[in-house]
């Protein structure tokens, strides 16, 4: 083999080892990323289920008040509902 086919080799040889440790860092580089991209998706959906979560209950809870204003609404002899003070605070007598 002549010196100078070795020498080609040897630029060949350096520049597949410049291609590797480039291409070995992108990788790197990506799997970072996207590490932390699945970090802060995990984060974002443990917070929207706490909150999905939060606003099942308020609703459950407003429900039952509702439903227990409704049952407690009576009509006076006049014809008019008459609406408990808890309701009109709370708004839920615009349901009925």
């Amino acid at each position: 083999m002549s010196k100078k086919s070795r020498e080609v080799l040897r630029a060949d040889h350096s520049a597949c080892q410049k291609k590797a440790i480039h291409a070995e860092q992108k990788t790197a580089t990506q799997r970072e990323l996207q590490e932390s991209t699945i970090a802060r998706r995990s984060s974002d959906l443990d917070s929207a289920l706490k909150e999905k979560i939060r606003l099942e209950n308020e609703r459950d809870s407003l429900q039952a008040k509702s439903t227990s204003c409704i049952a407690k609404t009576r009509r006076s002899p006049q014809g008019q509902l008459s609406i408990h003070n808890h309701c009109k605070r709370n708004y839920t007598y615009r349901c009925l």
